[in-house]
């Protein structure tokens, strides 16, 4: 799930264009991943309509948390 407003991107690393964004408590598919780049480590994810690369955090923050099944 996303804890901050998150940019999808056409590829993992800041480089590639952004697709989208998905909101805060937005709960993504991993559809593949990790990757490293850029200081970020990335994954590809499932949101509704949108497929992209989102980055899991920063040296100081994690930008998305792992969300169990219910």
């Amino acid at each position: 799930w996303v804890t901050t407003r998150q940019k999808s991107r056409a590829g993992p690393r800041t480089t590639f264009d952004i697709l989208d964004t998905i909101p805060p408590g937005g709960i993504f598919f991993v559809l593949e991943g990790p990757r490293c780049s850029e200081r970020y480590t990335w994954y590809r994810v499932s949101y509704g309509d949108l497929t992209g690369w989102i980055a899991e955090g920063a040296s100081s923050a994690y930008f998305v948390e792992p969300y169990p099944p219910g």
